[in-house]
């Protein structure tokens, strides 16, 4: 009987462990957080979470452009992290960032960890001359083929849509008031499943 309940116990451990792991995934390791960035006319700086990830972010005019192909121009499976089409070439009060749910880690592949910290490290954009920072407002996952943002929104409507967004949102910052530009960082499906993640940061300086 002891030995019954002693391997239910552990069974449930498992199942627990199990449950846990799929919920927030253990961060990958990735030799991609060193970036090299090449010569290229879309290239519009670099984006990074301390731990998370370092890659360059280009701003093409079409969203297949790196979807599935490299700075290079070469068939890539782990594309580029790249603006929607739909954000123009610049970084403005709405922006929404693409990148591919990789399972080595590398572009967003190590996004979702960011759900099981308590304490969600400042996004930071860095171009040649100048350094933007963003902190973190909230999280949310998905399982329809939808974008987040398709077109810009300004003064009431803006608000109304991000209120709306964050009754979604399955982690949220609530002491992060201040809304200024916002990056919406979007996953494709991909390593676990069908959700696709998106991670909302509002610019502080």
């Amino acid at each position: 009987m002891k030995s019954q309940i002693k391997y239910a116990m552990l069974s449930c451990v498992v199942l627990l462990s199990a449950t846990l792991s799929q919920a927030y995934p253990v961060i990958k390791e990735t030799k991609r957080l060193e970036i090299k960035t090449i010569e290229n006319k879309d290239y519009i700086g670099t984006l990074k979470v301390e731990g998370i990830f370092n890659e360059a972010l280009y701003a093409p005019n079409d969203n297949e452009k790196y979807l599935f192909h490299n700075a290079e121009g070469l068939d890539d499976r782990h594309g580029e992290l790249f603006l929607s089409a739909n954000s123009g070439s610049v970084m403005g009060d709405f922006t929404l960032i693409y990148g591919h749910n990789n399972y080595d880690g590398s572009k967003f592949g190590n996004l979702s960890y960011l759900l099981g910290l308590d304490v969600i490290p400042d996004l930071i954009y860095e171009q040649e001359k100048e350094t933007h920072t963003y902190a973190f407002l909230f999280a949310f996952e998905f399982e329809d083929g939808t974008s987040v943002l398709e077109q810009q929104l300004y003064g009431e409507q803006r608000m109304v849509y991000i209120e709306t967004l964050k009754q979604r949102a399955i982690k949220s910052d609530h002491e992060q008031t201040t809304v200024g530009d916002i990056i919406f960082l979007q996953t494709c499906i991909g390593s676990y499943g069908d959700q696709r993640y998106v991670f909302a940061f509002t610019r502080v300086s």
